[in-house]
């Protein structure tokens, strides 16, 4: 029987601080297969990558900045791609598909554009540190890598007016 270790338990504790323990209910659950853990935290990440693009979605509608308007429309376009890499390459490496209705956004709670973006490189950070320590997670931690990278990329251009 996997269970989380210390480092996992305290990543999840922070997601459960930020987004309630119903959301993360199921990731927490001992399992016998190895992988689900694994599963389980990474689909946590593809659901909260679904409510990033909501809220970017918000603040792109929202701003009246042209500079900004063209920034949300930036970040909308990367994340979503990355949304659907990293989903492709849990589902190819697991050999497990996502349903219909799987996918439920964990909304994050900021309402300003450059929290969000600190929001975004912080939980990112966590999540590649989890992955770092997973065998299985190859493609995964090469996509965090570039994820992480276009995100300090974007709180630069988000100074920009």
């Amino acid at each position: 029987m996997k269970k989380f270790t210390k480092n996992d338990k305290q990543i999840l504790h922070k997601l459960v601080e930020e987004y309630g323990e119903d959301v993360i209910a199921t990731a927490t659950t001992v399992v016998n297969d190895k992988s689900a853990d694994y599963r389980e935290f990474v689909f946590l990440y593809i659901r909260l990558l679904e409510g990033i693009r909501i809220r970017l979605r918000e603040f792109h509608w929202e701003t009246r900045n042209n500079s900004k308007h063209k920034l949300t429309d930036d970040m909308i376009a990367y994340y979503e791609s990355k949304e659907d890499e990293i989903a492709e390459d849990l589902m190819g490496s697991l050999n497990y598909r996502i349903q219909v209705g799987d996918v439920v956004a964990i909304m994050p709670d900021s309402t300003e554009l450059d929290k969000l973006i600190d929001e975004i490189d912080a939980i990112s950070k966590e999540v590649k540190e989890f992955l770092d320590d997973n065998t299985k997670a190859y493609g995964l931690i090469n996509i965090m890598d570039d994820l992480l990278h276009q995100t300090a990329k974007f709180k630069y251009l988000s100074t920009m007016k």
